[in-house]
C-alpha cells in the first residue's frame, strides 16, 4: 500500500502526488479514495494518463536520484453505487464552494 496526496478530484479522475518509486511504478493503479469530509471510501482501478517527475534532492538507497511524482489518473473500474457516490460528492462539493465564494 502506498499513500498519496490527492490534489484534484472529479467524477472521471484525479490528480495525485507522492514520492516516485520506480520499483512500484505502473500505468494501472488500484485506488482507495477517502472522500474528505464524509466517512466513505471509494475503490477504483485507474489508468495513469500522465506523470510529471520533479527532482527532490538526495538519493535513494541504491544511489539513484529521488523524484517527486505528480500524476493524473482516469478512473476506469468502480461499482455503479461508488461511481454515483463520487459523482454526487463532486457535484455537492463544487456547489458548496460556489455558495461560499458568494
Amino acid at each position: 500500500m502506498r499513500h498519496a496526496a490527492m490534489l484534484d478530484l472529479s467524477a472521471l479522475g484525479l490528480r495525485l502526488e507522492r514520492p516516485f518509486d520506480p520499483d512500484s511504478a505502473s500505468r494501472v493503479v488500484q485506488l482507495e479514495i477517502e472522500l474528505p469530509g464524509i466517512d466513505e471510501i471509494v475503490w477504483a482501478r485507474g489508468d495513469v494518463t500522465f506523470a510529471h517527475l520533479s527532482p527532490m534532492g538526495g538519493t535513494r538507497p541504491d544511489g539513484q536520484p529521488r523524484f517527486w511524482c505528480r500524476a493524473g489518473v482516469r478512473l476506469e473500474r468502480m461499482s455503479s453505487p461508488e461511481r454515483r457516490l463520487l459523482r454526487d460528492y463532486v457535484i455537492e462539493t463544487r456547489r458548496a464552494r460556489r455558495l461560499e465564494a458568494g
